[in-house]
C-alpha cells in the first residue's frame, strides 16, 4: 500500500512540477505576444498600462495609479493565472485518456475556451477599465467591446 501512495505522490509531484514549468514558459510568452507585440507594438498600449488591467482585477481603479508597482503586482497575478491554467490543463490530460490521444486538439479547444472566459471574467468584473482601454486604442471589434454589457461610459 505504501508502494501505490510513493507512487501516487510522485506523479502528483511531477504534475505539479509540469504545472510550473507550463505556467513559466507560457507566462513568458504570454508578456512576449500578448503584452509586448499586441499590446504593446500594434496597439500602442503601454505595458505598464496593461499590467495594471491586470492588477485592477483586485485593486479596482486605485491600480491605475500606483505606477510600477501595480504594474508588478498585475505581471505576478498574470503569472500566477497563467500557472493555474497550464495545471488545469496539464492535470485534465492526465485523467482525461481523450485529450491524451488528441493533445493538439485538446490544447487548441482548451486555449479558446481560456480566451473566451478570460476576456468575459475581465470584462464583467471591470466593464468601465475595459471600456476605456477600449477609447485608448483597442479595435472596435474589441471582444472587451463585445461582452462590455453596459456599454462604454
Amino acid at each position: 500500500m505504501s508502494t501505490i501512495a510513493a507512487s501516487s505522490s510522485t506523479t502528483n509531484n511531477s504534475l505539479l512540477r509540469l504545472s510550473l514549468i507550463g505556467g513559466i514558459i507560457s507566462g513568458f510568452l504570454h508578456l512576449l505576444i500578448q503584452q509586448g507585440i499586441v499590446f504593446g507594438l500594434i496597439l500602442k498600449t503601454p505595458i505598464i498600462s496593461s499590467l495594471q488591467f491586470v492588477a485592477s482585477g483586485i485593486m479596482g481603479d486605485a491600480a491605475f495609479t500606483g505606477g510600477l508597482a501595480t504594474a508588478l503586482l498585475g505581471l505576478v497575478l498574470d503569472f500566477i493565472m497563467i500557472t493555474i491554467m497550464a495545471g488545469v490543463f496539464i492535470f485534465s490530460v492526465d485523467r482525461i485518456p481523450l485529450l491524451r490521444r488528441n493533445v493538439i486538439v485538446g490544447s487548441i479547444l482548451y486555449g479558446f475556451g481560456v480566451f473566451i472566459v478570460m476576456n468575459l471574467i475581465s470584462c464583467l468584473s471591470a466593464p468601465r477599465q475595459c471600456c476605456q482601454l477600449h477609447h485608448c486604442g483597442y479595435s472596435s471589434n474589441s471582444s472587451c467591446s463585445t461582452f462590455c454589457s453596459s456599454g462604454c461610459h
